[in-house]
């Protein structure tokens, strides 16, 4: 983030001294000398973002990708002066530099401000690459960086275990995720019964609704409150929309269709999207 937001002030800095010589209109001198510097500095600029990007690509390092945009901007500011000076040898077209300088600016200007944006991504959590994705299935996810990662989801187990017995069966599927795929996990334990029919009918129907409407989507923590005077039926959905108005007609098509099967439930639906 640090190397992005130099880059924007270089940028900046590099427009300013651009417009005071087309204001001046200075006339920019070279010699062979400076020629030769130009190109080696160039050549070493190039490497070096090769280097620095090649290596951020592999560890998924920000910050190594910014460094190697830095250099690789210098070549192209460095690459301009160059321009210049052979045009300037050429056709005595000196006054070339200052127009140039400025147009360079807002080029790195503006990727300045991309790769900090980009900076800020592992720093508020983003979502893990799309292998780790599908091998994890539905859950919540956040990569902070190359070396953090973490996942959270739900899971169901039969409601006549312990809570002992299914801590433990959420302890060994976090030891197994953070021994294979490097991740830390949180998991939330859903206990059902699953030897209530109503409940396993109430599932089906739910997942049946939902997928009609998003073929990814899934619901988790279905449980039936038998009271007194009402039946509540509470469970989680998880699905890619955030459009609120697309999540009311999933819960109105659900409770709907349970109106159809002769069930009278009140409802308590939460939410849920992937990261």
């Amino acid at each position: 983030m640090i190397v992005s937001f130099f880059i924007i002030v270089v940028a900046v800095e590099i427009f300013k001294s651009s417009l005071e010589k087309v204001i001046s209109s200075g006339i920019a001198d070279y010699d062979v000398l400076s020629v030769v510097i130009l190109g080696l500095a160039i050549v070493l600029k190039f490497v070096q973002s090769y280097v620095n990007r090649s290596i951020g690509k592999i560890i998924n390092s920000p910050a190594l990708k910014a460094t190697a945009l830095d250099s690789l901007l210098d070549c192209l500011v460095t690459g301009v002066v160059l321009v210049c000076a052979l045009l300037t040898w050429a056709f005595n077209w000196s006054f070339l530099d200052g127009y140039f300088g400025m147009a360079v600016a807002v080029f790195v200007f503006v990727s300045g401000v991309r790769s900090l944006l980009e900076s800020f991504s592992p720093l508020i959590g983003e979502a893990n690459d799309e292998d780790l994705v599908e091998k994890m299935g539905q859950r919540h996810d956040a990569s902070y960086g190359p070396t953090k990662s973490f996942v959270s989801f739900h899971i169901e187990v039969n409601s006549k275990l312990s809570l002992e017995e299914s801590h433990d069966v959420a302890d060994t599927i976090e030891e197994k995720i953070r021994a294979e795929l490097k991740i830390e996990a949180n998991i939330h334990v859903d206990p059902v019964d699953l030897d209530d029919p109503e409940i396993v009918e109430a599932r089906d129907t739910i997942n049946s609704v939902i997928k009609s409407f998003d073929p990814e989507g899934n619901c988790h923590d279905v449980r039936i409150v038998r009271g007194t005077k009402a039946k509540t039926l509470r469970f989680d959905i998880l699905v890619l929309t955030r459009d609120k108005k697309e999540q009311a007609k999933i819960t109105k098509a659900i409770q709907d269709e349970f109106e159809k099967k002769g069930h009278k439930y009140v409802y308590k639906i939460n939410i849920d999207h992937p990261f």
